[in-house]
């Protein structure tokens, strides 16, 4: 699929957990990878975060590492701007994702973000693009505050997610029991999530 697009992307193995899944991931084709070693024990992040790093620079592939810890039904730990400093110079990571205060997952109460952090993070570090995990749900004029402070790459799964759920049970109701080949009935599916995807980008991108 992805070398049949006609725009450019990247293919990126999100949260992997071991050297194994960065290995695989990069031997089947995958651009970019990141290897989440957050819950980790700083130092066992840094060394384990080296290696995939080293394994993704043979392979051509960018490496996204991550410090500090965006919570996914656990408790979050948000990022130091020194430990940050000192990760991506350890580690020599393309990209790193930083918690400011959002969380996986659709939030019980609005989340506050920590935009002063991020500000001193990018500061430290003006050639490591940072990544803000647990951007779904998080108010767009907090996350355009992130952007204009240092985050230039957003995760929006749980969002896209929810879209494509809502789109399949739209479309499941109108159809009322009939019978649709599902590559049709995939097709308003697709579009739908395209639609909002693309609202997103447009958003993030400023226009």
């Amino acid at each position: 699929m992805a070398e049949r697009c006609n725009q450019p992307i990247a293919l990126h193995l999100d949260h992997g957990e071991s050297v194994e899944q960065v290995k695989n991931a990069l031997k089947w084709g995958y651009t970019s990878v990141m290897f989440d070693g957050s819950r980790l024990p700083y130092d066992q992040n840094v060394a384990i975060t080296k290696q995939c790093a080293e394994l993704a620079k043979v392979a051509g592939a960018s490496i996204e590492g991550e410090i500090g810890h965006v919570a996914m039904g656990d408790e979050t730990a948000l990022t130091e701007p020194d430990e940050a400093e000192a990760f991506a110079a350890a580690t020599g990571v393309d990209a790193l994702a930083i918690s400011i205060g959002t969380a996986h997952g659709y939030y019980k109460s609005e989340p506050k973000l920590d935009i002063e952090r991020c500000r001193a993070i990018a500061e430290r570090l003006p050639n490591v693009p940072l990544v803000l995990h647990g951007g779904s749900g998080t108010p767009l004029d907090e996350v355009r505050k992130a952007i204009e402070n240092g985050i230039v790459k957003i995760n929006v799964a749980t969002e896209f997610q929810d879209t494509f759920l809502k789109s399949v049970n739209k479309n499941l109701v109108a159809l009322d029991g009939k019978f649709m080949p599902i590559d049709k009935f995939m097709d308003p599916v697709v579009d739908d999530c395209a639609a909002h995807i693309a609202r997103l980008i447009r958003f993030f991108a400023g226009r």
